[in-house]
């Protein structure tokens, strides 16, 4: 009988110093990914003024709903983006897992928005996209729908039926006007499902309902961006 107790207390040792030992070997992983945790990367290359490019960062913040880091550059010294952009993809960690970054073209460009997804970059061509008008909300506007855009096709998303939302089909500035800043609830539920296969959590502070609930009361605005339905 005394035999079968000790081998009885035996075993249950083994299994609590098992569990102990997987849970302490588990908890420095926990820690890695609370304290690094994956995110996206948003970089000024000095091509807005340091207020822009927080409004910017916190549009982003907002209405992707994970994390995003943002980060000052110079720019290069050659007018080349695409050899600048090495020089900003140093500034990356394995944390990031992707970026996008605002910069100026002393050249005339046709794109506004130029897309590398097997590079995990997307560029603003900032300086492209100022109003005739000097108009600086429309400015500011405009800035957060193509990093936004650039986002989403990064993220392998297509353009959405709907023509508010923010990654819907458009061809010219005048429809970039147009369109809202931010997805359409189907859209940003598509983002948040690629978001989390990238290793990023999500920060969703209202569910798919809610979402919907607000997007239907809002009213398009001549002097403001509209809401996606």
């Amino acid at each position: 009988m005394r035999r079968l107790m000790s081998w009885k207390l035996a075993l249950l040792w083994t299994l609590c110093f098992g569990l102990a030992h997987s849970a302490m070997a588990q908890r420095p992983k926990r820690q890695k990914l609370m304290q690094n945790p994956k995110r996206i990367a948003l970089v000024n290359a000095g091509a807005v003024d340091e207020d822009l490019f927080k409004k910017i960062h916190a549009h982003l913040e907002s209405n992707l709903e994970v994390p995003v880091r943002s980060l000052s550059a110079p720019a290069g010294p050659t007018d080349d983006l695409l050899v600048q952009v090495r020089t900003w993809k140093a500034l990356m960690t394995e944390d990031d897992v992707c970026f996008v970054v605002l910069a100026n073209s002393a050249r005339d460009v046709r794109e506004y928005l130029l897309l590398a997804p097997d590079h995990r970059w997307a560029m603003v061509i900032a300086n492209a996209v100022v109003p005739e008008d000097g108009d600086q909300n429309k400015y500011l506007w405009r800035l957060q729908r193509l990093c936004m855009r650039g986002v989403a096709f990064l993220f392998g998303m297509g353009f959405s039926p709907n023509a508010r939302s923010v990654n819907a089909p458009c061809a010219s500035l005048a429809e970039l006007d147009m369109i809202g800043t931010n997805f359409d609830p189907p859209s940003h539920d598509k983002f948040l499902e690629e978001a989390m296969q990238r290793g990023l959590r999500p920060e969703v502070k209202e569910g798919p309902r809610r979402r919907r609930r607000k997007a239907a009361k809002s009213v398009p605005s001549t002097t403001e961006p509209s809401t996606a339905e």
